[in-house]
This record gives C-alpha cells, sequence and structure tokens, in this order.
C-alpha cells in the first residue's frame, strides 16, 4: 500500500521551533522570562474552500520570550494540522482509494503579552503568519479523458493511476488569546484560542489556509 501521508504539517511545525527551542534555554531568567508551551487540539478553516477537510488536527507550539522590563514579549509560534481521508469515492467513474492528505503549517512571528495574576496568566498576541497549505491524492481509476498522455505509472500499479499534488505558501495575520496556570515553579496547563487568516492558490482558485485554533496548553516557564 502507498501511503502519502508525510505529516509535513505536524513535522514543520517542529522544525520551525527546532532554532528557537535551542536559543530560549540559554537565556538567563535572570533578565528574560521565557515560556514555551506545547498545544494540542483543532483547527477549524472555512468550509468551502475545504470541503472535505475543513476540520483538522492540530499540533503547536508556542514560544514567548523577553526581557522582564518590556511591555511585551516576542512571540514565535509554530503550528500544523493535517486531516486524512482514506478511500474516497469521488463518483462513479473516479475512486480514491487511497488517501487525500490536506495539511497546513504556520509560522506565527509577533508579540505577546502575558498577565501574573497569581498562579493564573492571560495572555493576548498577535503579529505576522507565513502559511503553507497542501493536498495531495492517490487516484487510481480515472475516465479516459483524464488519463495523461505519457500516463504516470506507479510501481505495479496501473498506468491510469496519477498522483495529484498542490502546495502554496502566502501571509497574511494571527492573534490568539488564552489563559494558563503555572501549577508548579515551572509547570504550565491552560487554554489557547487562535484565529489566523492568509489565502493561498490552492483547490484551482483561492483558498483560506488560516482558520480558527483551538487547544489545550502544557509547557513550562522560568
Amino acid at each position: 500500500m502507498i501511503r502519502l501521508s508525510e505529516r509535513r504539517g505536524w513535522a514543520t511545525a517542529v522544525r520551525f521551533s527546532a532554532l528557537t527551542l535551542m536559543v530560549l534555554v540559554f537565556v538567563p531568567a535572570a533578565v528574560a522570562e521565557t515560556n514555551i508551551n506545547f498545544l494540542l487540539g483543532a483547527k477549524f478553516l472555512d468550509e468551502d474552500d475545504w470541503p472535505l477537510g475543513d476540520s483538522q488536527g492540530m499540533f503547536a507550539i508556542q514560544t514567548t520570550f523577553g526581557p522582564k522590563k518590556w511591555p511585551v514579549s516576542i512571540a514565535i509560534d509554530a503550528v500544523g494540522s493535517e486531516h486524512v481521508e482514506e478511500g474516497l469515492k469521488l463518483g462513479d467513474n473516479i475512486q480514491l482509494t487511497q488517501d487525500l492528505v490536506q495539511n497546513t503549517s504556520e509560522l506565527d512571528l509577533g508579540v505577546r503579552k502575558i498577565w501574573q495574576v497569581g498562579k493564573a496568566r492571560p495572555f493576548v498576541g498577535g503579529g505576522l503568519a507565513i502559511v503553507s497549505g497542501r493536498q495531495e491524492a492517490y487516484l487510481d481509476t480515472l475516465p479516459p479523458s483524464e488519463i495523461p498522455d505519457p500516463p504516470l505509472p506507479p510501481d505495479g500499479l496501473s498506468t491510469a493511476a496519477a498522483v495529484i499534488h498542490e502546495s502554496d505558501t502566502g501571509v497574511g495575520l494571527w492573534i490568539d488569546g488564552g489563559i494558563f496556570w503555572r501549577l508548579t515553579k515551572r509547570f504550565n496547563l491552560g487554554l489557547e484560542a487562535r484565529y489566523s487568516r492568509a489565502e493561498l492558490d490552492l483547490l484551482v482558485r483561492g483558498a483560506q489556509a488560516g482558520g480558527t485554533h483551538v487547544g489545550l496548553l502544557l509547557g513550562f516557564g522560568w
């Protein structure tokens, strides 16, 4: 069986934040405050633009850091989401026998304000969003008018098979808000809601690859 999903939305989120995490561990706690939080939840996209994948599983890394005397802190967040449909039938003559994979990834850059109210830390943030979207499908059977010339024969499969792939990247905006509690000296637990917007050239027309995100927040601060 050929699996087209490479989980790129999730992998990109980790890759975008790897360098940031390496830098943050060396920031002296005496002059700066740092929070590294992980979010697990869902991303909801425009149903008109993503009729099959408008609800996607979401994973994010949220980093906030900067000198304690600054009124706001620097925010660098990475967000990945994905939706997979298996064995999807599109019509009498076209059938998807493997996966339809749709995913998005975001690098969100900006600022975030975190208040401290006892153990509670409400926050808001916003800035620039660099958003990528991708969809890939394997079509096992095609009507004669749709067979490419020459055909694209995957190993061991019919020459009538084809792989459809498209991706694009756009720039937009993001905002977020939420609250977490510092349950121990370092451990954070809370909730976050985020909205992003960026238009990509996908699905034969412009498609919004941003959306509404909601997730459970777990992380560390110092």
